[in-house]
């Protein structure tokens, strides 16, 4: 077997996928150990290898099961699931340096008592303010934090941020109002200190140097320090296709290795070349502090750079199966991570299809050679990456092949100026302007190669899937016909994964009630196949995260609903308006309605400043058809612009299909409430008003309407308290069958030819 850490590692991976879902008792792994023992006496070898594989089967599934009956049962987030909204003294030590953005910074802390009672875990604690004392990895502190379990938002295709936080070893999330708030109690000192204080010196350089957008880009790309990166930024580099550039991985190290090996040939042997290398990179692994990335770019280097000390000759597949085994030992939820997909993927790409491709051009002389292999192993890696990228993260870069020819190169200028600059601390006069063109260059490239972007209907799974199946076998199948066939089709599942076929029309009209948190967006399904969105969702904080980019793009791509044909907005609060602004920049809208407009809400008016369109009137008395679904406009009364904006200026939509009324309420409070319960009627499903607040959902308004069915929107664990308790038991009085959000995830409501029912 000339690669057998590859077939050691899908083992692995399988096993842990079936630690998901399947559940080994404790002497199943003994039992299984035994039998594997006594294969290796059995006659047949294809036999004693079966059983070696279902051994590493049955063993990663029990870690699997382990790790995942460790973390919940985690004695800090037992004491936080218990303590509830109570505020709480936590002390402990800081594992990592700081995460220093703007208003705020994250604190990485080992937990050792909550309010006095020993606890062992780690918090993510995030502080209002800025960093005024030196804080760094080893330093004990006190501190009183609002502590609370992960969460994710449950809607189809978004980010499932709690796994994220379970690789990473965080059991609980906190919040701290202001730095003062936090006491320094003592030190501990440990090599993690001390390369701590090498990072936040290196940080601390930057950040004096260069201005804030400079800054940032520089302390990712140099230190893999994205919470400095501004938000912007970081969008322009996501939608022209390079963010993997700035993001510590196989591309850098590849830089590093090649600066060094560049240096050192010239003054010691090979084989010391590459001890010196090795040492060098374990210290700026340590420096980096051990991020995912890193990690699994130091293994496979140490793992290729011991093979060269041997003098052995690695196969490609033995190599990347040893990387990969070796990453998933350590931490079995880094199979889950789509960097870790990606990185053996472009990994793959390169080794087994731009490597050959690049050897059958090696009859062009060098100067046209080298250019000529760039440009063919950047488009392969670009055409291997492309269905995942559209699958996970639901927009192609029209232009990202053109953006990487620039970006590369220039990226690789700025890794090897870090290089030099950053450990001699000369960050200063010469360096900035030294580095200010190439990073001009890069951003300036970037951003203009960022409008191409699209948001595209997601791909089946299967035709994903399908794609790397056909494209692995050709790369095993040794005839030339077949690799010829099997590339075919690739290229045909390639079309398909960028232009999906068109869903089909269900023929019901949908209502989905998406999970964003403490905020609104609702998406309307026509049988017609065609989509209306109300709301958008989005957090107070402009800072927090962007409930479009995050939520409402990846769940739109999943439904297929690359064009919206209406936009409501029912009023101009936060939690309805923010996520809106991704929305139109990446999906086109052909109408855009708007209740009273608030002339003096300046995050309104930045809404209005970034988009096309001319935001509609919309008023009590108007009228939408689409097919056989009717939407009644019940308020507001009027159109009048408003200083500010409030709840009751909330529109409200009575929808009626097939013999069902729909109300969706935004925030209507008492006022609206008595205003809408003057109309006689009786309506099936409600969207319970201003999240399930105390202010309404009257006993009047529910008597009066008397719904079937009622759906709350409101984020799991939110300070408001909604829904308030009262509200809840108001309409299970009235026999009220209650989904919320918070609870449930997505809710959606589905009216077809055989009646109406809400699913989860």
């Amino acid at each position: 077997m000339s690669a057998p850490f590859l077939s050691l590692v899908v083992c692995f991976a399988a096993g842990i996928l079936a630690g998901t879902v399947v559940q080994v008792q404790p002497a199943v792994p003994p039992a299984v150990a035994c039998l594997a023992l006594l294969s290796l006496r059995a006659p047949s070898f294809r036999v004693a290898l079966m059983a070696q594989f279902f051994f590493i089967l049955v063993v990663s599934t029990a870690i699997s099961n382990r790790q995942e009956t460790r973390y919940q049962c985690n004695e800090l987030r037992q004491r936080v699931s218990s303590a509830g909204r109570e505020v709480l003294l936590l002390q402990g030590m800081i594992q990592r340096t700081p995460e220093i953005a703007n208003d705020y910074f994250v604190l990485q802390i080992s937990v050792d008592a909550l309010s006095g009672a020993p606890v062992k875990g780690l918090a993510r604690v995030t502080v209002s303010g800025q960093l005024k004392q030196p804080l760094i990895a080893g330093d004990r502190i006190e501190t009183f934090a609002r502590l609370r379990l992960p969460s994710n938002f449950r809607a189809d295709g978004s980010f499932n941020y709690e796994r994220y936080l379970k690789k990473e070893g965080v059991h609980v999330l906190g919040s701290v109002k202001s730095d003062l708030l936090i006491h320094k109690t003592g030190e501990s000192w440990s090599v993690r200190r001390i390369t701590s204080s090498i990072r936040t010196r290196w940080i601390r350089d930057i950040s004096k140097t260069f201005s804030a957008r400079d800054a940032g880009l520089l302390r990712a790309l140099w230190l893999d320090d994205r919470i400095g990166l501004a938000r912007e930024t970081e969008q322009i580099l996501m939608d022209s296709g390079v963010f993997h550039v700035i993001a510590i991985s196989g591309f850098h190290l590849t830089v590093l290795v090649l600066l060094l090996f560049w240096l050192l040939k010239r003054l010691v042997s090979f084989r010391t070349a590459v001890l010196i290398s090795s040492v060098l990179l374990v210290f700026y692994f340590l420096v980096l502090e051990g991020r995912a990335s890193v990690t699994r770019s130091i293994c496979s280097f140490l793992i290729f750079a011991f093979a060269v000390w041997k003098y052995e000759r690695m196969p490609r597949a033995n190599w990347i199966g040893m990387s990969a085994f070796v990453q998933l030992a350590l931490n079995p939820l880094e199979l889950f991570d789509s960097g870790f997909h990606l990185t053996y993927l472009s990994t793959s790409a390169i080794l087994f299809l731009a490597v050959p491709v690049c050897r059958a051009l090696g009859q062009l002389p060098g100067i046209y050679r080298y250019p000529a292999d760039f440009l063919v192993t950047g488009f392969i890696v670009q055409c291997v990456l492309i269905p995942y990228q559209i699958y996970v993260f639901h927009r192609l870069p029209v232009f990202t092949f053109i953006a990487n020819i620039v970006a590369v190169p220039v990226s690789s200028l700025l890794i090897a100026l870090g290089m030099v600059l950053t450990p001699l601390g000369t960050l200063a006069g010469f360096a900035r302007e030294v580095v200010r063109i190439p990073l001009d260059l890069f951003l300036g490239s970037s951003e203009l190669f960022a409008e191409g972007v699209r948001i595209v209907r997601s791909p089946s799974v299967f035709t994903v899937i399908g794609f790397y199946f056909v494209a692995a076998c050709m790369v095993i199948v040794p005839q030339r016909v077949w690799k010829a066939a099997c590339g075919t089709v690739c290229l045909l599942l390639l079309i398909v994964c960028v232009f999906p076929f068109a869903l089909k029309k269900s023929g019901s009209f949908r209502v989905h009630f998406l999970d964003v948190g403490q905020g609104d967006s609702i998406l309307l399904e026509y049988p017609d196949g065609t989509f209306d969105l109300v709301d958008g969702g989005g957090f107070f904080n402009p800072e927090a995260l962007d409930t479009g980019q995050a939520i409402l793009l990846p769940y739109l791509s999943r439904k297929g609903a690359v064009r919206l044909h209406r936009v409501f907005l029912t009023h101009a609060h936060a939690d309805h308006m923010n996520g809106l602004a991704s929305v139109f920049k990446y999906i086109p809208v052909d109408e855009f309605y708007v209740t009273r407009e608030p002339v003096g809400e300046t995050g309104y008016q930045r809404l209005i400043q970034h988009i096309a369109l001319t935001p509609r009137p919309i008023f009590k008395g108007k009228k939408f058809n689409q097919g056989n679904v009717v939407l009644n406009v019940l308020a507001p009364a009027d159109t009048q612009k408003t200083l500010r904006v409030a709840n009751d200026d909330s529109l409200v939509l009575l929808i009626e299909h097939k013999g069902y009324r729909v109300l969706l309420t935004g925030d209507m409070e008492s006022r609206t409430e008595l205003q809408i319960a003057e109309v006689p009627f009786r309506i099936d499903y409600i969207k319970v008003p201003h999240h399930g607040s105390k202010s309404s959902s009257s006993p009047f308004l529910l008597d009066r309407i008397r719904p079937k069915g009622a759906i709350v929107s409101a984020g799991a664990n939110n300070w408001f308290g909604h829904p308030h308790p009262d509200i809840v038991q108001n309409y299970r009085k009235r026999h009220c069958q209650l989904y919320r959000t918070d609870l449930h995830g997505t809710i959606v409501l589905e009216i077809g030819p055989d009646g109406a029912s809400l699913v989860n």
